[in-house]
């Protein structure tokens, strides 16, 4: 078969819309109880498997241990939910976790945290993890999720043999100016053809393009 010009649009999101918003950020952690001492991790994803929450619990506990002042909200529902608010007793660590369940404020909450996490065992490319970018969140990830998700330097990749080692990457995080590196991811996640408004001006184009071939 003869070879077809094609071209390729990939799974878009409003990147602007989970830009980083101080006001958003002040309000939310207001509602969640959040003191500004805090350093928070931000985790969205179904309570399964392949998201790996019982993991995380592990190193966020080994991160306690040299960072009391810290807490983790998961976001997100499954049937693994109840086996890691369970896990996160025994492990005496409940009252630094907080299970947000599915949430409608996304945007909010990425505003609102210091840090992303994503342990999945595998993924393909993950939103989750553009969309912290764009909140000009720094972003730890398992090395099992595709590089190519990284679409700025704000993500690290950890290995997730070891709940210490990923604890001490969570550890290394830089904390960035977050304004100037959420409008900046923002730029980039454009570019790199993942925003919705640029992947619908280029649909258009090529909608026009195959109108015009066929007059």
């Amino acid at each position: 078969f003869p070879r077809r010009a094609y071209d390729v649009l990939n799974n878009a999101m409003d990147a602007s819309a989970f830009g980083f918003s101080a006001a958003a950020r002040t309000q939310a952690r207001e509602r969640l109880g959040l003191s500004p001492e805090e350093t928070v991790f931000l985790h969205v994803g179904a309570f399964n498997e392949q998201k790996n929450q019982a993991f995380l619990l592990e190193a966020f506990s080994r991160y306690l241990e040299r960072n009391a002042d810290a807490r983790l909200l998961l976001v997100g529902d499954g049937e693994r939910r109840k086996s890691c608010e369970s896990r996160a007793e025994a492990l005496g660590i409940y009252k630094r976790v907080s299970f947000l369940g599915q949430r409608d404020d996304i945007p909010a909450l990425l505003s609102a945290a210091d840090a992303f996490l994503l342990p999945s065992l595998h993924e393909g490319l993950p939103l989750t993890l553009i969309e912290a970018q764009c909140a000009g969140l720094p972003c730890l990830s398992s090395d099992r999720v595709t590089p190519e998700s990284a679409l700025t330097g704000l993500v690290k990749f950890s290995p997730i043999e070891q709940a210490e080692a990923f604890a001490l990457a969570m550890g290394s995080l830089t904390f960035v100016d977050r304004a100037a590196a959420s409008g900046a991811a923002v730029k980039r996640v454009a570019e790199a053809g993942y925003d919705v408004s640029e992947n619908a001006d280029t649909l258009m184009r090529l909608y026009e393009s195959l109108t015009e071939r066929s007059e």
